[in-house]
């Protein structure tokens, strides 16, 4: 009986929030500045441009001198991109079945790192996902910019990259068969990784950064084959394995570190005592985000930002 409450106040809570966001539309153009050295990508389809116009508006409402990309997961038409454009001038679209995918598994949002990794041959790239509202400055990412270090965003359990051995032993101690705990458990068994002195950031792919002239797409397939060889295809394939090779791609990066919590966090992964209105960036993961009314609290705040 408990779920069913938690699941009418859950459908509830959807509906009212989706009512807020469709004020996006009514806020005014974004007038950043643009950059050839910085880029935004983000990957999207036609159900979540109100919630992607939220995130990256307030995105660029603190750091606009970025370029705007956008990835479609093929449900993008054209009256979608006029009216993406309609808020944010400048914006280069990609679709997902023109991204090269050989030697690498599809779906699950690879695509969306492989975009991530052309990108980043000539400039930083961020990756934003369309659940993520940002509610103030965000230092600690233009500084990573800056530097041209990678980053994620993580939780106060991870908040330092890890060394593969102690990877893996954590690991073991998770007896979930979910595609991210499997992998990680294995991770030190990667031939390519033998005698090399990585430490891996785990963090969670909806917010990362990763420098400048990174050439990784060479060093990604041969990760993702030999994770392949070890879980099976159908196992490497499955949901969360993109994350995985993201958070890799990351840790291999100079300078990789994890995002300050809670000033950057996955809402209610952990929770945290911080009010959110006290935060810089939220990343409104999955259903979660219909607790408590908090999304909805975050984008009434975005949208009063952006009318100032």
């Amino acid at each position: 009986m408990n779920h069913i409450i938690q699941a009418v106040s859950r459908r509830f809570n959807k509906l009212a929030c989706d009512q807020v966001m469709k004020k996006i539309i009514t806020t005014a153009p974004t007038s950043h500045i643009g950059s050839n050295d910085v880029a935004v990508l983000s990957m999207i389809g036609k159900r979540v441009i109100n919630d992607y116009l939220v995130a990256i508006k307030s995105f660029l409402f603190w750091y606009p001198e970025v370029s705007v990309h956008v990835l479609s997961d093929g449900t993008l038409d054209d009256s979608d991109r006029l009216l993406i454009r309609s808020h944010i001038h400048s914006v280069t679209f990609y679709t997902y079945n023109d991204v090269s995918m050989e030697g690498l598994p599809t779906g699950n949002c690879w695509e969306r790192l492989v975009t991530l990794l052309n990108l980043a041959e000539t400039r930083y790239v961020i990756q934003l996902d369309s659940d993520i509202v940002v509610n103030a400055a965000i230092p600690e990412v233009k500084s990573a910019v800056e530097s041209q270090v990678s980053f994620v965003i993580g939780d106060p359990n991870w908040s330092q990259a890890v060394p593969l051995d102690e990877l893996s032993r954590l690991a073991s101690q998770n007896l979930s068969q979910h595609v991210q705990s499997q992998s990680e458990h294995v991770m030190s068994r990667i031939p390519s990784l033998h005698d090399k002195s990585v430490c891996y950031l785990r963090g969670c792919a909806g917010f990362t950064g990763i420098p400048k002239g990174v050439n990784k797409l060479a060093l990604l397939r041969q990760f993702s084959q030999e994770m392949a060889a070890i879980l099976g295809e159908e196992k490497w394939s499955e949901w969360g394995s993109e994350q995985v090779a993201s958070n890799f791609i990351a840790s291999t990066c100079q300078g990789g570190h994890v995002l300050p919590w809670p000033q950057y966090q996955t809402y209610m992964f952990p929770q945290s005592t911080t009010r959110l209105e006290n935060t810089s960036l939220i990343h409104f993961m999955g259903t979660c985000r219909y607790r408590h009314g908090e999304y909805k609290k975050a984008v009434n705040r975005a949208l009063t930002m952006l009318s100032l």
